[in-house]
């Protein structure tokens, strides 16, 4: 199991969201190139839901912004701050990223309770 300092975990909330996935505590390279395959951070994905799609030469690279957009759709209608962490949790691992995936969680759900107040509550988790 991975652990993230609480200084990284600190430097990571405050900072603007990067677009680069390695500014994510938990995740490497491997990871990057995991998550690049999944069709959801394609942005010809996007394109085609789009009046006039635009011409991609090559496939966008994964980015922070999906990952987060991806966290966000893990909520269901009835919510519950650890189902909603435990869907992106398992996600995770159906997309190949099987290290470090507990911090990923939990830096990126932090993350998005920072845009969203009350999505994500450290306490349901009895920390």
């Amino acid at each position: 199991m991975s652990t993230v300092t609480e200084q990284t975990l600190a430097d990571f909330l405050v900072q603007p969201l990067s677009a680069d996935l390695l500014t994510v505590p938990g995740i490497g390279p491997v990871s990057v190139a995991r998550l690049a395959a999944v069709e959801i951070f394609n942005v010809s994905v996007c394109a085609r839901y789009t009046p006039a799609p635009p011409r991609l030469t090559r496939p966008a690279p994964a980015q922070t912004y999906q990952m987060c957009g991806r966290f966000l759709l893990c909520r269901d209608d009835v919510f519950d701050t650890v189902k909603h962490c435990n869907n992106f949790y398992d996600w995770l691992g159906t997309v190949g990223v099987t290290s470090h995936r507990a911090t990923i969680t939990r830096v990126i759900a932090e993350k998005m309770t920072i845009c969203f107040a009350g999505l994500y509550s450290e306490g349901d988790f009895g920390v």
